[in-house]
C-alpha cells in the first residue's frame, strides 16, 4: 500500500476546516427580508393561544411592532408546557428556541441543549447535536446563520 503525505497547505486546510467546526453558529429569525404581513403571521402562528388572539388583527407597520411580538412569545408563550412539546418538529423547534430567545443571537450549542432537555424523557428522542442544529438553520430561510454573536 502506498501512502502519500500530505502536503503542509493540505493540513493546515484541513486544520482551519476542524477549527470552523468546532465554533457554533449563531442564530437569528430574519425577518427583515419579508414583508411585516408575512413576519407578523409567522409570529402570531407560534403564540399561545391567548397572545394570538391578542395580535391577530393588530397592525404591523415596523420592526418595533415586530419585535413587540417576539418579546411576548419570549416572556408569555415559551415558557408554557406547550410551546415546544413531543409533537413539535425538530426545524420548528430551532424556530421556536430563536423566538424563546428573543432574537437575540443564540448558539447552535444553547438550542441542542435546550431541545435535547425538552425531548430526554419522550418515547423516541430526537438527534439533536449542533450539526444537525446548524444543518436545519441553513436550510431555513427565515433563519440567519453568523458565526459571531454580533
Amino acid at each position: 500500500m502506498i501512502t502519500r503525505k500530505k502536503s503542509s497547505q493540505q493540513e493546515i486546510e484541513e486544520t482551519s476546516d476542524m477549527e470552523k467546526q468546532d465554533l457554533p453558529l449563531y442564530l437569528t429569525i430574519e425577518y427583515e427580508t419579508f414583508s411585516f404581513e408575512t413576519t407578523k403571521l409567522n409570529i402570531v402562528d407560534r403564540m399561545c393561544t391567548d397572545c394570538n388572539k391578542e395580535n391577530l388583527d393588530k397592525e404591523v407597520s415596523s420592526k418595533k411592532d415586530i419585535m413587540s411580538m417576539i418579546r411576548q412569545i419570549s416572556k408569555c408563550c415559551s415558557l408554557k408546557d406547550g410551546y415546544i412539546s413531543i409533537h413539535t418538529s425538530m426545524n420548528e423547534g430551532v424556530v421556536r428556541e430563536v423566538l424563546a430567545a428573543s432574537n437575540k443571537p443564540i448558539n447552535s450549542e444553547k438550542i441542542s441543549s435546550s431541545l435535547r432537555n425538552r425531548w430526554a424523557l419522550t418515547p423516541f428522542p430526537k438527534n439533536v447535536n449542533k450539526i444537525v442544529i446548524e444543518k436545519l438553520a441553513k436550510a431555513n430561510k427565515w433563519i440567519a446563520t453568523s458565526s459571531n454573536e454580533a
